[in-house]
C-alpha cells in the first residue's frame, strides 16, 4: 500500500507556479497548494503475505493492482504481434 502526492500532479503544479513566476508573478504572492493524495494498493503482494484487503479500502483507492492480470494481458499482446 502507498499514499502519498500524486507526482504528476504535483509536476504540473511546479509548471504553473513557474509560468507565473516568469510572467512577473512574485513568488511570495502565490498561495501554496498542496498535491492531489492517491492511494494505491497491490492485492497480488497483499495476497502472497496473506493480508485481506478490506472492501472499504478497494473503494477509497485510486489505483489498485494486480500483477498477475496484467502481465497475462502483456504477454497476451506480445504473442498477438
Amino acid at each position: 500500500m502507498s499514499y502519498g502526492a500524486n507526482l504528476t500532479d504535483a509536476y504540473r503544479e511546479v509548471g504553473n507556479y513557474a509560468g507565473k513566476i516568469l510572467k512577473g508573478a512574485k513568488p511570495t504572492d502565490l498561495p501554496v497548494e498542496q498535491a492531489m493524495r492517491e492511494l494505491a494498493l497491490n492485492l497480488t503482494t497483499a495476497r502472497a503475505l496473506g493480508i485481506t484487503v478490506p472492501l472499504e479500502l478497494l473503494y477509497l483507492a485510486n489505483a489498485v493492482h494486480q500483477w498477475r492480470r496484467w502481465c497475462a494481458r502483456v504477454c497476451l499482446w506480445h504473442k498477438a504481434d
